[in-house]
């Protein structure tokens, strides 16, 4: 677990890198948002507890 809230989006080329600062609306509030380019699982396994 990432013990974080999780969305996707698409975004224009130019807010696609590392670290971008984002402020998005979920179901009526906005929340601080950041671009992580890291990879959401761990293909490996290597990570298993």
């Amino acid at each position: 677990s990432v013990e974080k809230s999780l969305a996707m989006t698409y975004l224009p080329v130019e807010l696609i890198d590392e670290d971008t600062e984002l402020e998005v609306e979920i179901l009526g509030k906005f929340h601080q948002a950041s671009v992580v380019m890291k990879p959401l699982y761990d293909p490996d396994g290597s990570k298993m507890r």
